[in-house]
């Protein structure tokens, strides 16, 4: 918020820009901006919400973990094997 040339801000406080707000746009006034900020917000919050389920009813990191070791078996598999000839 800036102070206009005066060096004076335009609000006192909360309560003061609530209530010049209301006076000035209506009640409807204090939720202008809630549609455009939940239609940005709501997607990002849906699909993390989404994976999180998902991850724990299918013990996804149990998947993730089994396959990490399988891997690191089969390497060590082949360095032995490289040992050895």
């Amino acid at each position: 918020m800036k102070a206009n040339a005066e060096g004076k801000y335009p609000y006192n406080g909360v309560v003061d820009c609530i209530r010049k707000s209301v006076a000035r746009e209506g009640v409807t006034g204090l939720w202008t901006g809630l549609p455009t900020f939940y239609f940005r917000v709501a997607p990002h919050a849906m699909i993390v919400r989404d994976c999180s389920l998902e991850f724990e009813t299918n013990n996804a990191l149990d998947l993730v973990d089994s396959r990490f070791l399988a891997y690191v078996h089969c390497q060590l598999q082949r360095q032995e094997a490289l040992r050895i000839d």
